[in-house]
């Protein structure tokens, strides 16, 4: 289209009358370079598939789910269809064509087929702004929190007479963790159970050079470091922790003097 000559026309052309009378800047919605963010950051713009999912109906119709909001018709900007190899655009309607109601969105005069997919563009609220708190979100998507690892490393009976590791003999990483502790339980009538913990800062797990440390003994009538846990004919309850366990790798060693026992260790690592 011809642009108006003259200044004046063009800066009149950039404006619409709303329907409560208000005057607004024309945007063509359809054209639009829009965003696809999946999240926070004041993003208004929702598109599949990255923020809901569509499934074929009928050759006017497809079912939308996943949308955190329920749209209105004209909050819809565009309905691509790709069906070729290279995934072109055969189809795009524009929003005079759209009803949506229940789910279902009905684009007039569409040839839609089930082997069809979908780039389906609408506007929404902002992802960022909660209404409640009248406030933006600022969502950590892995926070440190959430970062902990139970772990059951042994519950069984009557290990060897030897020396066994846990997790494994090269060890286990502390990689991203920074406290570690064990709970469990050792119960030896005729023998000892012995616990301890290891470390390495060693690259090659298979040839790393392990050496003890002192842990911590949380019982609370000891409460102290301690370098080993150790039963002898009777039955020990462990809680054992490391707090700011600097290692790149660590080990529980249990030595078991003879062959009838039982053995429970549980390990729980955490990155705060």
């Amino acid at each position: 289209m011809t642009l108006p000559s003259d200044m004046d026309s063009r800066e009149f052309s950039k404006f619409r009358e709303r329907e409560d009378g208000q005057c607004a800047v024309a945007v063509d919605l359809g054209n639009a370079d829009v965003s696809t963010g999946g999240g926070g950051g004041g993003d208004a713009t929702y598109r599949s598939p990255e923020d809901f999912t569509v499934a074929y109906t009928s050759a006017e119709t497809i079912t939308l789910s996943g949308l955190p909001y329920t749209p209105t018709t004209v909050q819809f900007v565009s309905v691509k269809v790709q069906v070729s190899a290279d995934k072109a655009v055969t189809y795009s309607p524009t929003g005079s064509a759209f009803s949506y109601a229940a789910g279902v969105l009905t684009v007039a005069g569409a040839t839609f087929a089930a082997t069809d997919e979908y780039v389906v563009t609408v506007i929404g609220p902002d992802k960022a702004y909660t209404a409640v708190t009248t406030s933006n979100r600022n969502t950590e998507t892995d926070p440190l929190s959430a970062q902990h690892t139970p772990v059951c490393l042994v519950d069984t009976t009557n290990i060897s007479a030897a020396t066994h590791y846990y997790p494994s003999a090269t060890g286990g990483t502390m990689d991203g963790y920074k406290d570690i502790s064990a709970t469990g339980k050792f119960i030896d009538a005729d023998g000892t159970l012995t616990l301890t913990l290891e470390v390495s800062n060693d690259e090659d797990a298979a040839t790393a050079d392990f050496n003890a440390i002192k842990f911590h003994d949380d019982d609370s009538l000891v409460d102290a470091e301690v370098a080993s846990l150790t039963v002898t004919n009777g039955t020990l309850l462990i809680t054992a922790s490391k707090a700011n366990l600097n290692y790149r790798r660590y080990r529980w060693v249990v030595v078991a003097s003879g062959a009838t026992n039982t053995v429970i260790l549980y390990e729980r690592k955490k990155a705060l």
